[in-house]
């Protein structure tokens, strides 16, 4: 039995789904069927989709956050960010092949409405808007998770473009197109499967922390919703693709902050410490009353990271 909170959900899923039938003329396949039960007549493509999409994605994301966690701040893969787009191609094609196979419609003949690109637009900024303070924080909390989606330099700025690009497009294909198509007749409910198929695709994102993979389900909801309305996946591509490109770049920005203050409170405790000595340094022999000829030694190793660590 259908559950009645996703009730509303599901007559408005089925009002589209009536439109784009008389309007379009293309088969999109949307159809609810006969009541909800479950329906497991689907093909071997549709069933890999559905396991490596939702099952082993969601668990290699998490194996991979557990080793984040040891990857000290200044020591991030060079080359991380073409493997990233390399990645989300391969998964992007896969989505694409599975599409063909199981006949499910990605791109239709219909073009976004000035309100749907409306809608898109203040989804964006909501999204930006409810993100700008936790970001800071973000950084000062993860450092060495943010580090690996933060592009520091002009090159990696223009990767990140590229990333941001491959996730627009490929994630909304593969999760918001052909990951819900087959939920919806796997299970047989439209509602479910797009909460099935937000959970999935946060859990998927679960290298960003627990709190971040509780926002993503919001962002992957407003997703389904810019794909149901506008009754095509445009206006989606763009509101991830341009979140993603800020939210990037605004990381970057906010560790090259973090790094000139660390910066410059060292050069500040530097000239603390090459202040007149008192009479305490003047008793114990401070380095600066020393002789010059007798210098220090400064091939001396540098206290490693571990020695600041003592209380």
């Amino acid at each position: 039995m259908v559950d009645a909170s996703l009730a509303p959900l599901n007559q408005s899923i089925m009002s589209l789904e009536r439109f784009h039938r008389s309007s379009l003329g293309v088969p999109l396949r949307w159809s609810l069927g006969s009541g909800s039960s479950m329906n497991w007549d689907l093909g071997f493509a549709g069933w890999f989709h559905l396991l490596f999409f939702g099952l082993l994605i969601p668990l290699g994301a998490f194996r991979s956050r557990n080793r984040v966690r040891d990857i000290p701040v200044g020591s991030v893969p060079r080359h991380r960010f073409p493997l990233i787009v390399i990645q989300l191609l391969a998964f992007l094609t896969i989505s694409v092949a599975v599409a063909w196979q199981e006949w499910i419609w990605i791109f239709v003949r219909t073009w976004p409405k000035p309100r749907d690109w409306l809608l898109a637009l203040v989804m964006l900024t909501a999204a930006l808007l409810f993100m700008r303070t936790r970001w800071r924080r973000a950084v000062q909390e993860h450092p060495e998770i943010i580090s690996l989606f933060a592009p520091r330099n002009g090159k990696e700025r223009a990767w990140w473009v590229l990333v941001a690009l491959s996730a627009g497009v490929g994630e909304e294909i593969s999760w918001r197109c052909v990951q819900f198509e087959l939920l919806r007749r796997w299970l047989g409910d439209p509602g479910l499967a797009v909460v099935v198929c937000s959970v999935q695709f946060a859990v998927a994102h679960a290298i960003q922390g627990w709190k971040s993979m509780l926002a993503i389900i919001g962002f992957a909801a407003g997703f389904h919703a810019l794909v149901l309305t506008s009754g095509s996946v445009y206006t989606a591509i763009v509101v991830h693709f341009v979140y993603d490109m800020i939210a990037g770049l605004i990381y970057g920005h906010l560790l090259d902050e973090r790094d000139q203050r660390r910066s410059a409170e060292g050069t500040s405790n530097g000239s603390r410490d090459s202040r007149p000595p008192s009479e305490f340094s003047r008793v114990l022999g401070a380095p600066s009353q020393l002789d010059p000829s007798e210098s220090v030694d400064s091939t001396a190793p540098p206290l490693s990271p571990a020695d600041s660590t003592h209380p």
